[in-house]
């Protein structure tokens, strides 16, 4: 018996095996942080970028257009330079979920991609809080 939340018990898991988790399907995944697909795959405003992707401690969550190959638990590079009043995105990132939208009636086709932060890369949110302690 398990107290508490469980991704709080997963987190630990993969934190002490040096992996990272995601769910796929209603089943958890749990893949080395070593091991990754091969992809060249970078996001940015050039390459297709909607807006600006949420960030936080643990990953992203952002849209690009459909042109733009993701592959599914691989590993992307997210660049976006920084303004006056806003700090630059630039981290590798495991992909764990796409959602792709629109449909041919006019709206606008693009995809929804979400990924965890990789082991040893700080995302901008970890690396300014790391930096002020």
């Amino acid at each position: 018996v398990y107290f508490g939340m469980r991704k709080d018990y997963l987190r630990y898991l993969a934190k002490g095996s040096n992996t990272n988790f995601y769910m796929d399907g209603g089943k958890v995944k749990m893949v080395s942080a070593a091991e990754s697909k091969s992809s060249t795959a970078v996001i940015s405003p050039d390459t297709g970028l909607i807006g600006i992707p949420a960030v936080d401690a643990y990953g992203i969550d952002g849209y690009t257009h459909m042109y733009q190959h993701i592959p599914l638990d691989g590993i992307v590079r997210v660049t976006v330079p920084g303004t006056a009043d806003r700090m630059p995105i630039d981290g590798q990132y495991r992909i764990t979920r796409l959602v792709y939208e629109g449909d041919t009636l006019g709206e606008l086709w693009r995809v929804r991609f979400i990924g965890v932060a990789q082991p040893g890369e700080l995302t901008s949110i970890a690396q300014s809080a790391y930096e002020v302690f």
